[in-house]
Protein backbone atom coordinates (compact mmCIF):
# COMPACT_ATOMS: atom_id res chain seq x y z
CA UNK A 1 0.00 0.00 0.00
CA UNK A 2 1.02 3.52 -0.97
CA UNK A 3 2.03 5.54 1.73
CA UNK A 4 2.44 9.50 1.82
CA UNK A 5 5.41 10.91 3.97
CA UNK A 6 7.62 13.94 4.23
CA UNK A 7 10.29 14.66 2.33
CA UNK A 8 13.56 14.26 3.80
CA UNK A 9 17.03 15.00 2.37
CA UNK A 10 17.74 11.48 2.26
CA UNK A 11 14.70 10.21 0.03
CA UNK A 12 15.17 13.29 -2.10
CA UNK A 13 19.62 12.42 -2.43
CA UNK A 14 18.29 8.93 -2.70
CA UNK A 15 15.73 9.23 -5.26
CA UNK A 16 17.31 11.73 -7.61
CA UNK A 17 20.06 11.70 -9.89
CA UNK A 18 20.39 15.31 -9.52
CA UNK A 19 18.83 16.79 -6.70
CA UNK A 20 18.34 20.71 -6.06
CA UNK A 21 21.30 22.11 -3.93
CA UNK A 22 18.81 23.90 -1.96
CA UNK A 23 16.53 23.33 0.91
CA UNK A 24 13.68 21.33 -0.49
CA UNK A 25 10.06 21.00 1.24
CA UNK A 26 7.56 18.70 0.30
CA UNK A 27 6.01 14.82 -0.34
CA UNK A 28 7.24 11.69 -0.70
CA UNK A 29 5.16 8.17 -1.82
CA UNK A 30 6.77 5.14 -0.58
CA UNK A 31 5.45 1.50 -0.53
CA UNK A 32 7.63 -1.32 1.12
CA UNK A 33 10.24 0.97 1.99
CA UNK A 34 11.10 2.15 -1.18
CA UNK A 35 10.50 5.59 -2.58
CA UNK A 36 8.20 5.59 -6.00
CA UNK A 37 7.62 9.03 -6.12
CA UNK A 38 8.11 12.64 -4.94
CA UNK A 39 7.09 16.43 -5.20
CA UNK A 40 8.03 19.30 -3.84
CA UNK A 41 9.03 23.04 -4.06
CA UNK A 42 12.03 25.44 -3.21
CA UNK A 43 12.72 29.12 -3.75
CA UNK A 44 14.68 30.33 -6.51
CA UNK A 45 14.76 34.49 -6.00
CA UNK A 46 11.54 35.73 -6.20
CA UNK A 47 9.54 32.82 -7.11
CA UNK A 48 9.14 28.69 -5.86
CA UNK A 49 9.97 26.09 -8.43
CA UNK A 50 7.33 22.90 -7.83
CA UNK A 51 8.88 19.67 -9.00
CA UNK A 52 7.29 16.36 -9.38
CA UNK A 53 9.48 13.10 -9.79
CA UNK A 54 6.96 9.96 -10.72
CA UNK A 55 7.60 5.93 -10.80
CA UNK A 56 5.80 4.12 -13.72
CA UNK A 57 4.80 2.01 -10.61
CA UNK A 58 3.17 5.63 -9.05
CA UNK A 59 1.57 6.44 -12.76
CA UNK A 60 -0.59 3.46 -12.42
CA UNK A 61 -2.04 4.92 -8.98
CA UNK A 62 -4.14 7.91 -9.67
CA UNK A 63 -5.58 8.46 -6.26
CA UNK A 64 -2.46 8.40 -4.52
CA UNK A 65 -0.84 11.40 -7.66
CA UNK A 66 -4.50 13.33 -6.47
CA UNK A 67 -3.82 12.79 -3.03
CA UNK A 68 -0.39 13.90 -3.07
CA UNK A 69 -1.01 17.01 -5.30
CA UNK A 70 -3.68 18.34 -3.28
CA UNK A 71 -1.29 17.88 -0.27
CA UNK A 72 1.46 19.68 -1.93
CA UNK A 73 -1.09 22.27 -2.99
CA UNK A 74 -1.51 22.83 0.85
CA UNK A 75 2.04 23.12 1.52
CA UNK A 76 2.42 26.04 -1.26
CA UNK A 77 -0.97 27.92 -1.01
CA UNK A 78 0.74 30.00 2.13
CA UNK A 79 3.73 30.69 0.21
CA UNK A 80 3.10 34.51 -1.24
CA UNK A 81 5.60 34.27 -4.58
CA UNK A 82 4.60 32.77 -7.87
CA UNK A 83 5.35 28.85 -8.32
CA UNK A 84 6.54 27.88 -11.71
CA UNK A 85 7.46 24.56 -13.04
CA UNK A 86 8.54 22.62 -16.19
CA UNK A 87 6.44 20.43 -17.91
CA UNK A 88 8.43 17.45 -19.62
CA UNK A 89 7.51 16.37 -22.96
CA UNK A 90 8.97 12.70 -22.16
CA UNK A 91 6.22 12.21 -19.49
CA UNK A 92 2.38 11.57 -20.49
CA UNK A 93 0.05 13.59 -19.04
CA UNK A 94 2.50 16.07 -17.64
CA UNK A 95 0.57 19.16 -19.12
CA UNK A 96 -2.71 18.02 -17.41
CA UNK A 97 -1.14 17.13 -14.23
CA UNK A 98 0.10 20.45 -14.30
CA UNK A 99 -3.61 22.19 -15.36
CA UNK A 100 -5.19 20.10 -12.65
CA UNK A 101 -2.64 21.55 -10.14
CA UNK A 102 -3.70 24.86 -11.40
CA UNK A 103 -0.48 26.15 -13.59
CA UNK A 104 -0.87 27.86 -16.91
CA UNK A 105 1.18 27.85 -19.64
CA UNK A 106 3.24 30.63 -19.97
CA UNK A 107 5.76 29.77 -22.71
CA UNK A 108 7.01 26.35 -24.53
CA UNK A 109 7.54 24.51 -21.66
CA UNK A 110 7.08 26.50 -18.38
CA UNK A 111 4.14 27.25 -16.36
CA UNK A 112 3.53 29.55 -13.46
CA UNK A 113 0.46 30.04 -10.93
CA UNK A 114 0.62 33.00 -9.23
CA UNK A 115 -0.18 33.43 -4.87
Amino acid sequence: MNQIVPLTRQILDDFCQDPPPVTVKGIAVQTEGRTIGLAGYFPEGERYIVFIKLTDELRKDKRTIIKGMKLLNLMVSVRKLPLHAMKDDCIEGAETLLRHAGFTQIRGNLYGRQP
